[in-house]
C-alpha cells in the first residue's frame, strides 16, 4: 500500500498536470528526479529483500498486494570460445554494414554469389526526452 500522503501529493501533481498548471516539462524532469530516487533506493533494499524471501523457503509470501517469489536471473548464453561463432559472427558484422550500404544507395554485388545486396531496412523507436543534469 502506497503511504497516503505519498499518494496524495502524486494525485495532486497529476491532476496539476492535467489541468495546465504544471508546465510538462517541469513536470517531466521532477518525475524523472523522483523516478531515479526511487530506483537508488530499489537498487538499496534489492540484495535485502532477496535474502527476507529466501527465509521463506517454497512459503507463499504475499506483502502490500503483491505475491513474491524467488526468481533466477535471465540465461547468458557466452558462444565467444567457439572460433566457428565468432567467425560467423564476423560474416554477419560485415554483412549487416553491406546491407546499410545498400540503403545509402550503393550498389553492391555478394562476393561469392554475384547477386545484389539488398539494403537493409532503417526505422526508429518512438521519439523520446533525453535528460542532462546540468552541473
Amino acid at each position: 500500500m502506497i503511504h497516503p500522503d505519498i499518494y496524495a501529493t502524486l494525485s495532486n501533481f497529476s491532476e496539476a498536470i492535467e489541468q495546465g498548471n504544471t508546465n510538462p516539462l517541469t513536470a517531466y524532469t521532477e518525475l524523472k528526479q523522483l523516478s531515479d530516487m526511487i530506483a537508488s533506493m530499489m537498487d538499496s533494499v534489492k540484495e535485502q529483500a532477496i535474502e527476507e524471501r529466501r527465509k521463506y523457503g517454497k512459503e507463499e509470501v504475499i506483502k502490500n498486494g503483491f505475491k513474491i517469489e524467488l526468481a533466477n536471473g535471465r540465461k547468458i548464453w557466452n558462444y565467444k570460445g567457439s572460433q566457428r561463432w565468432q567467425q560467423l559472427e564476423a560474416q554477419r558484422k560485415t554483412y549487416e554494414e553491406l546491407m546499410q550500404k545498400a540503403y545509402h544507395g550503393a550498389k553492391i554485388a555478394d562476393a561469392d554469389t554475384g547477386e545484389m545486396i539488398e539494403p537493409a531496412e532503417l526505422s526508429f523507436a518512438s521519439d523520446t526526452l533525453r535528460l542532462t543534469p546540468i552541473k
